[in-house]
């Protein structure tokens, strides 16, 4: 049994020399590595990165110094992997290279990627809508000449995006068509007037491959203006029951 109760971390004196010296006073705890994370490692240009390293690499110093092992230390998250080699120490964390999304819309990664996840869902109903007729919530989209529209089965809260309302794209029978109008809880409604074969029931990839075509997160993210985690935690979040049953 420990000679420390629960709670004593609280009180550690300021610094982590002193929280050093605490941790060698528990006779049941080794401290086998420090963890902390990089803020702009995405940012090749960014010299605070450097400024973390140097500060990690003097307090796993300073920790060895007083006889803790500290063998198993890691700062590097999926963009520090990726440019930072000198970040790497014992292990490294990547995060968002496991799915193949990049860090940011813009970071161009050393090693390519390939995206692992994927939302697919279902043309529930076509229409066909008159010239200079409202689509969706909030008349945010109004149709040019007659159009065929369909309506998608998922929607913002299935996890994706409300952003990509009139700006985003999915795939049907293989090529791209452009969300039109406000995306809804639960549908969504795309301009299908170029692909003629479209029925009710067809695929829809919202994200994902298609035949030979791809909506990466990277691409959801530009056009939503976000990052792709965000797209990928939104998307995983919403319909992890179903994954489970």
């Amino acid at each position: 049994e420990s000679r420390y109760r629960h709670g004593s971390f609280r009180n550690f004196p300021q610094g982590c020399a002193g929280a050093f010296d605490r941790f060698a006073g528990f006779e049941h705890l080794a401290l086998i590595g420090l963890t902390s994370h990089l803020s702009t490692a995405d940012d090749p240009e960014s010299d605070f990165v450097q400024a973390q390293r140097r500060r990690f690499e003097r307090i796993v110093l300073s920790g060895r110094a007083r006889g803790l092992g500290l063998r198993s230390n890691n700062i590097s998250n999926s963009a520090g992997t990726a440019i930072h080699e000198d970040l790497h120490f014992e292990m490294v964390r990547c995060g968002i290279m496991l799915y193949g999304g990049l860090p940011n819309p813009e970071f161009i990664s050393p090693v390519g990627l390939k995206p692992v996840m994927h939302f697919r869902a279902r043309v529930l109903q076509l229409r066909v809508l008159e010239d200079r007729t409202p689509v969706s919530y909030g008349r945010t989209h109004y149709t040019e000449g007659n159009r065929r529209i369909a309506v998608i089965s998922a929607g913002y809260g299935d996890g994706i995006p409300r952003r990509l309302s009139n700006r985003g794209f999915v795939l049907i029978r293989g090529k791209r068509v452009p969300v039109v109008g406000t995306i809804c809880m639960n549908l969504t409604l795309c301009d299908v007037t170029d692909i003629q074969q479209v029925k009710v029931g067809d695929e829809v990839v919202m994200l994902g491959s298609q035949g030979n075509s791809r909506i990466t997160g990277d691409e959801m993210a530009k056009w939503a203006e976000t990052i792709s985690y965000e797209i990928f935690c939104s998307i995983g979040q919403m319909n992890q029951k179903e994954y489970r049953e």
